[in-house]
């Protein structure tokens, strides 16, 4: 689905952030408490960093405390498919997986800014299996229904079955909140990855690192999540459904 900027329950990454916790798993393939216990070491992780980012560029933004379905019991359901970042993913996983625990994804978003105070929610699906990870963002015309709550489904482990970094779980709130992919993929040229290495060699939406403090949020990526309102006329260059 089309990225689109300011639109949707994560409309931009300022003020007061809610993020809401989906621990899911397929039948036989739970989660265990120290495995949950190391995501939300990792998110918290992504969050501490995000804020130091926003700072550079005056931002005022924090993250609520949040909220959890899953956390003693997984959400269970019958298979989680391996995404291969083809741009093929399931892409209802938010309305599904609320629906299945009972809520009405609007009504759920109603409760959770009214009640929290929060400006802002998205929603952070964690996958007990091995996958290419991607963010469900809302755009204009999209049903209010299954997009409006805007989530990024999380895998657990790559493809190469390594574990999480918390520079991913960053990268993939970043996208929810507008930000472009800058690395060759199925969206991005090669010759729009090659500029973007050449110009923001450490930008986040670039590439990740074991060490997310050697990573940053370029003046480009600052501007899709809203943090500065300055926009260079070649940063549409960048745009991936140019």
């Amino acid at each position: 689905m089309i990225n689109t900027k300011g639109q949707g329950s994560a409309k931009s990454l300022t003020g007061l952030i809610y993020p809401l916790i989906i621990f899911v798993s397929e039948v036989g393939h739970p989660w265990t408490s120290l495995q949950k216990q190391q995501i939300l070491r990792l998110r918290v992780e992504a969050e501490h960093w995000i804020c130091d980012q926003s700072r550079i560029y005056n931002s005022h933004l924090a993250f609520h405390r949040g909220g959890n379905f899953g956390y003693e019991n997984d959400i269970v359901v019958d298979f989680i498919p391996q995404a291969t970042g083809s741009n093929d993913e399931y892409s209802h996983w938010v309305a599904y997986l609320l629906q299945k625990i009972g809520w009405d994804p609007l009504d759920l978003n109603s409760k959770l800014i009214k009640e929290s105070g929060s400006t802002h929610l998205h929603v952070e699906m964690y996958a007990n299996k091995a996958g290419r990870s991607y963010a469900i963002p809302f755009c204009q015309g999209a049903d209010n229904q299954k997009y409006f709550m805007e989530g990024a489904f999380i895998y657990r482990f790559y493809q190469n079955s390594s574990e999480l970094l918390s520079a991913s779980i960053a990268h993939e709130i970043l996208h929810l909140y507008g930000a472009w992919d800058l690395y060759h993929n199925c969206d991005v040229t090669k010759d729009q990855a090659m500029h973007a290495l050449r110009l923001f060699p450490n930008d986040i939406m670039v590439r990740i690192d074991t060490s997310i403090d050697k990573l940053s949020i370029s003046p480009l990526t600052a501007w899709r999540i809203g943090w500065t309102e300055f926009k260079e006329d070649w940063y549409d260059f960048f745009d991936p459904h140019r």
